[in-house]
Formats: C-alpha cells, sequence, structure tokens
C-alpha cells in the first residue's frame, strides 16, 4: 500500500487470486475471460492440494470491486465444478 504497483496490470487484463494485502494475483488472463473459465483455472490449481474424499468450504472475495450479480455467477460456477460437491 501507497507504493507504486510494480506490475501494472493492463486495460485488458486481470489478476485472479489476489491477496487482501496487495500481494500479486496467482494468474493473469484476459479481462473478456469468461467466470466458467476463471474457476477451471482456479480449481485446476486447487484440486491437486486439497485431501481427496473430504467436505471443503469455499470462500470468495472480491475485495468490493465486483458487482454481487457477478459473484453471484462465479459462486454457481464454483458450485458446478469438479469440486463442487465436496463444498
Amino acid at each position: 500500500p501507497g507504493r507504486p504497483n510494480p506490475r501494472p496490470i493492463p486495460p485488458d487484463e486481470m489478476e485472479i487470486g489476489c491477496g487482501v494485502h496487495g500481494e500479486l494475483g496467482r494468474a493473469r488472463v484476459k479481462a473478456n475471460t469468461t467466470a466458467k473459465e476463471i474457476i477451471a483455472i482456479m480449481v485446476s490449481e486447487l484440486k491437486d492440494l486439497v485431501p481427496p474424499n473430504v467436505s471443503l468450504c469455499a470462500l470468495l472475495n472480491n475485495l468490493g470491486s465486483v458487482p454481487p450479480l457477478e459473484m453471484a455467477i462465479l459462486a454457481k460456477e464454483v458450485m458446478c465444478s469438479d469440486l463442487g460437491k465436496r463444498i
């Protein structure tokens, strides 16, 4: 906070998995990436890290920049993902 971003995000891109304290995002994608594609990227990174056959809890945080309707679309895609049945 209070420092210029050493990796500015171009207008046609967005970051996925940003930290709440300004940490860099996990991935950068084009701004027109669909909700389904965003969740697929997140799930592909998570599914190998979580133990198999255990229940999961999902927390989606938009840092206040995504409207509730769009967050609901992302939440739906999480529930329809490969991990959705475990949430």
